[in-house]
């Protein structure tokens, strides 16, 4: 089943310092908890003053892929 949605998502993001990279590990999504496997496709593109950061994950799973956007 495919669902499109641009609702508003909880994520809580781990940082590498070392490798300077944030990616998502957990998510709350209509009240359901979700943790994340792997990144499966990231890129970063500018709209204006803003840097927006495009992330395809699924869960650890495997039954939910999510594409996230996150804009800095």
């Amino acid at each position: 089943m495919w669902e499109n949605t641009a609702n508003s998502v909880d994520v809580l993001f781990s940082y590498n310092g070392k490798d300077q990279y944030a990616r998502p590990v957990r998510l709350t999504w209509n009240d359901e908890d979700y943790t994340l496997g792997g990144v499966q496709f990231w890129y970063a593109e500018r709209r204006g003053n803003a840097l927006v950061h495009h992330y395809t994950v699924g869960d650890e799973t495997g039954e939910f892929t999510f594409e996230l956007s996150l804009e800095t």
